[in-house]
């Protein structure tokens, strides 16, 4: 009995110190790369690094993600519980870890990049404040961000003297008590700074800000323009302001900075951007008064898709358009004109001409930026279908459509074959007619073409069969 309990002990020992799966560290790089795409931008791949301990080894790694081309497991085993995972593109995957004594442990990550946060400077507000001192400014900055924090800066332009730096998230700062008739840089700039696809978003602007000496504290400035453009697009874009209530207080400047190295001095520019990306449009009034406001607006420039296709044929006025379009933002929808009254908005379609000739084909394409392009193509459509053929109007077949039995009318000459193909031109069946009669029954219902043959001279016609 005393040796039946040591042995009970020990397995009860033996079993609340068996150690479970742990995981030790891990290491996760995110992809630009989404799993459907064909474009492979530098290192586009992400990866997982996981070390985990515990149980008995050897230890068994599965992992599986959410997108359709990820559902087969990728299995690995190690004896010392590291494993890595490469050439992971745009997922939500779970890895599986079990171990030889049972252990199971399951762990979820994603290989998808954060969002870039938002982040506009709303307004900018100068002027003087008199309720201090005659020769102080009043500064206040209206931001808004999604981002963790927003940190401001303000040196005097010539750094003649020290202003320090305020810090944390806020949507409205106020400087007070400038010294008035200087002009002060500002620097905003946000936390965390995010990249998106490679293209690092940091949030950060610089302006250079004039406080006056006097000014009204009820005037504005304020821009009424698009938010998003195509790349060549006029841009029509307006300036709503208001110098002040002070006696005799007029506005004496106007001032456009379009945010691409180009600018304007007047009321209300047309202007068209000939680059690509995301800029911010400032406008700024100055009054006789001495006073200054700012406005701003922010502004996406995209790039036009370069659309084309190609197409292929078989003879028999069945033709497959391939779209070979450009963008360097997704394609969002297609639309074809078949130039003989049908239309698709298929990427990819096929359509079947009902008769011979030149079509003027086109192809219009939309991107995830709102913009437009177009492509068009002639396409030809001549029968190849027979060598020699003749001219089938002399040919007559009925009953057109057919159920079962099909006869041949008015031909000039002893038929030695016949040639049935479907709408695709392949050869469905070859007969030899017996009093010019054919028994189509057990072909599908259908649109079908029949080859009549004799020495070198053919005839070609269409019939259906239902």
């Amino acid at each position: 009995m005393q040796k039946f309990t040591a042995l009970l002990l020990i397995l009860i020992l033996s079993v609340t110190l068996k150690a479970q799966i742990t995981i030790d560290s891990t290491n996760i790089v995110s992809t630009c790369l989404d799993c459907d795409s064909i474009v492979n931008p530098p290192n586009p791949y992400g990866s997982l690094y996981i070390a985990v301990s515990g149980g008995v080894p050897p230890f068994n790694f599965s992992l599986t993600g959410a997108h359709a081309a990820n559902t087969t497991p990728v299995t690995a085993t190690t004896t010392t519980g590291v494993t890595n995972y490469t050439q992971l593109c745009q997922d939500t995957f779970l890895l599986r870890v079990s171990n030889a004594s049972g252990d199971t442990i399951y762990y979820n990550f994603s290989t998808t990049p954060p969002t870039p946060p938002n982040f506009n400077i709303d307004s900018v507000t100068a002027r003087a404040d008199s309720t201090n001192s005659p020769d102080s400014g009043f500064m206040e900055l209206h931001v808004t961000t999604n981002a963790d924090s927003v940190f401001y800066k303000i040196q005097e332009q010539n750094n003649s003297f020290t202003l320090g730096t305020l810090g944390g998230w806020q949507d409205s700062t106020i400087f007070d008590s400038l010294p008035g008739g200087y002009s002060y840089k500002v620097f905003v700039d946000i936390y965390p700074k995010v990249g998106s696809c490679g293209n690092i978003d940091t949030g950060s602007s610089v302006m250079l800000i004039y406080i006056p000496l006097a000014c009204e504290n009820d005037g504005f400035a304020l821009i009424s323009a698009p938010t998003d453009v195509c790349f060549g697009d006029v841009v029509n874009m307006f300036g709503v302001n208001n110098p002040g209530s002070g006696t005799g207080n007029v506005i004496t400047g106007e001032f456009w900075d379009f945010g691409d190295g180009n600018n304007y001095v007047g009321p209300s520019p047309t202007y068209t951007y000939f680059q690509t990306g995301s800029f911010t449009i400032m406008y700024n009034i100055t009054t006789s008064h001495g006073c200054t406001f700012f406005g701003f607006s922010p502004i996406t420039v995209h790039t036009i898709p370069i659309a084309n296709f190609t197409n292929s044929n078989n003879g028999t006025g069945a033709f497959v358009f391939t779209d070979v379009s450009t963008s360097s933002t997704s394609l969002t929808s297609w639309l074809w004109d078949f130039g003989d009254g049908n239309t698709s908005t298929m990427q990819n379609p096929s359509h079947q001409y009902a008769s011979t000739g030149s079509y003027n084909v086109c192809l219009t394409v939309n991107n995830a930026g709102g913009c437009t392009n177009s492509y068009c193509d002639s396409v030809t459509y001549t029968s190849t279908i027979g060598i020699n053929e003749q001219n089938a109007s002399s040919l007559s077949i009925f009953p057109n459509p057919v159920n079962d039995i099909l006869t041949i009318e008015n031909v000039a000459f002893n038929i030695d074959e016949i040639i049935i193909l479907d709408i695709t031109g392949k050869t469905i069946k070859t007969v030899l007619p017996t009093n010019n009669k054919i028994n189509v029954s057990a072909l599908a219902d259908g649109v079908y073409f029949i080859k009549i043959i004799s020495n070198n001279q053919q005839l070609t016609t269409k019939f259906i069969k239902n």
